[in-house]
């Protein structure tokens, strides 16, 4: 995993996020690319983290994936709408509501199984409330996942 500046989205020069499988690996194994942030900046809202997804000879599944640390956090990682086999660049959205305890957002990519893919040009933004979130409940009720969340207040390398 890491950042790829031969295949990105769009056609000025650019480089995308990059997550691949080892050779031999465990068909039921997986990989993430993330990012993490303080999001000031969206507390008590909805919002959309949108990107475009390229896959290569995925065997299991890809998705983007998002994860609201609150008490009562959210997350979809887009397991009910997974993408498969090998395709261009497709639009993909996640919608979460950030609740005002929200200490920590985090984002990326997730592979299951074998395969290769790019994540490109995500962008976060709020949203209509009447929007509907394409949330899995993580109903944990054990508190937010960090006491300490990183430094930073804003999402960064978005088009890696």
């Amino acid at each position: 995993m890491g950042v790829d500046s031969t295949v990105f989205y769009g056609t000025a020069p650019g480089r995308s996020g990059i997550i691949k499988s080892l050779p031999n690996i465990n068909p039921n194994g997986f990989g993430t690319l993330t990012q993490e942030f303080i999001p000031k900046d969206y507390l008590d809202k909805r919002v959309r983290l949108s990107g475009f997804i390229k896959n290569n000879n995925v065997l299991g599944w890809v998705g983007m994936w998002m994860r609201v640390d609150s008490v009562n956090g959210s997350f979809d990682n887009m397991s009910n709408r997974p993408i498969n086999g090998t395709g261009d660049w497709k639009s993909v959205e996640n919608v979460l509501d950030v609740p005002e305890d929200t200490n920590n957002l985090a984002f990326g990519i997730l592979l299951v199984g074998e395969g290769e893919a790019w994540l490109d040009e995500c962008k976060f933004e709020i949203v209509d409330p009447t929007l509907v979130p394409t949330t899995e409940i993580l109903n944990n009720n054990v508190g937010p996942f960090f006491d300490t969340p990183g430094e930073l207040t804003y999402p960064i390398n978005l088009s890696f």
